[in-house]
């Protein structure tokens, strides 16, 4: 048996870039904006050496939509980005000078909890994102208006990479999740033409650093209002927790091409809300791609191990996209489950099955296996790091069965966790 690793929960927060439509005032002041904070995570391929990207926006309740630039210790108090994701919030701040043709910035000096317009709490009592029942999804695949002919895959190939049958990701989250979610009911449309040529959907945004040159992010706004368009005749987004985005191309160089995943706050068919929303082209076929970016849609983060890499676990779906052996020949390489503490954020793991160590106490426990999991004993155990709420050891196993096929070894593993 391989060495035991000792993996940590790194959560990497960039505040390098985002879209947003609304234009700063001339005169650069203190202002107050309330709305709706949501965050999505830029995942780059290995080969262009860029880590992965945090984007936080706020949406005001006109839609209008503001890029934050806002330091992590802001946000710690209230629990960190991921206790803020999907609720509302006040922030104060005011807009940064950039060039005429880069996105507007907001940054941000204070940030609170907000309530809803009929006057409810924000719910910033709790971080969870329990992920319960069927999960509707709607695969919208889109061509650019310059190349009408292009169709990489019909629309049965991605059918059946959302599907119930191995390796379709309905029945990957239903194994992940013990049977407590599913992706049933989802359905896939298009391929709907674009109202507009890909150069339309390039960002201006500069490159993270000087020497990748150009530009390197496309437009998530008007694709997602694009493509939605393109779709709504033939769809009730009400009917529905989440949508993919698919293009029928890459982007051309000095565009990167990313995958990309996380919420967007919008209005469609009359209801307005984030929407867990993934963003993925041609080049990102695999299925543990997709899995990752539904991942970061339902709000979990990365997680990594001690190496000074965002994508070194192989422990993880949400850490990287390591090739493997277990690859399928349509849909290429196939993740392996989430950790613990993630499953433990989505409600996948039953109160009594979760052992909360007191401080200074010892005692033996079993700590069954993560995959498959039999009907008793403990999923996971927390052990806590001093008095802190939020910082915690955590241990789970993870055996050879299963999406779990391919971890690096039978063994137990120990995270470290922040959930600031």
């Amino acid at each position: 048996m391989r060495s035991l690793r000792s993996l940590k929960i790194s959560l990497v927060l960039s505040l390098l870039g985002a879209w947003a439509v609304f234009a700063p005032p001339v005169h650069a002041q203190q202002q107050t904006l309330t709305g709706w904070f949501s965050m999505t995570i830029a995942d780059y391929p290995p080969e262009s050496g860029l880590a992965p990207e945090m984007t936080y926006v706020l949406t005001e309740d006109s839609g209008e939509r503001h890029e934050l630039l806002i330091d992590v210790e802001l946000m710690r108090p209230l629990g960190g980005p991921v206790a803020l994701n999907r609720k509302r919030v006040t922030v104060v701040g005011q807009y940064v000078e950039t060039l005429s043709d880069a996105p507007t910035q907001f940054r941000v000096s204070s940030i609170q909890f907000a309530a809803s317009p009929d006057g409810t709490s924000a719910l910033q009592t709790t971080s969870q994102a329990v992920v319960t029942g069927s999960q509707a999804w709607v695969t919208i695949l889109c061509r650019f208006a310059d190349a009408t002919d292009v169709t990489p895959h019909p629309v049965s190939h991605y059918e059946q990479l959302m599907g119930s049958s191995y390796p379709g990701l309905d029945h990957y989250w239903q194994e992940v999740s013990d049977g407590l979610a599913d992706w049933s009911g989802s359905v896939v449309v298009g391929w709907y033409n674009l109202p507009h040529p890909k150069s339309y959907y390039a960002s201006s945004r500069p490159a993270p650093r000087e020497e990748d040159g150009g530009y390197y992010d496309y437009d998530l706004e008007k694709t997602a209002a694009d493509c939605t368009a393109a779709a709504d005749a033939d769809l009730f987004f009400p009917d529905f927790d989440g949508f993919t985005i698919v293009f029928n191309q890459d982007f051309d160089p000095p565009i990167v091409t990313l995958a990309r995943g996380g919420g967007q706050f919008m209005t469609l068919d009359g209801q307005s809300r984030v929407w867990g929303v993934t963003w993925m082209t041609p080049k990102y076929h695999h299925q543990n791609i997709w899995a990752h970016e539904m991942g970061h849609a339902l709000g979990l983060l990365h997680s990594s191990g001690p190496y000074d890499d965002e994508y070194d676990s192989y422990w993880d779906v949400m850490s990287g996209w390591p090739p493997t052996l277990f690859s399928h020949p349509e849909y290429g390489d196939v993740g392996v489950h989430t950790i613990a503490y993630h499953k433990d954020f989505l409600g996948w793991i039953p109160a009594g099955r979760k052992y909360v160590a007191p401080r200074n106490s010892t005692r033996t426990i079993t700590v069954e296996r993560l995959a498959q999991r039999g009907a008793e004993g403990y999923l996971m155990a927390e052990i806590p790091i001093g008095d802190s709420p939020t910082d915690f050891y955590t241990v789970e196993t993870r055996l050879f069965v299963g999406y779990d096929d391919e971890i690096p070894d039978e063994a137990v593993v120990i995270h470290k966790v922040d959930t600031t």
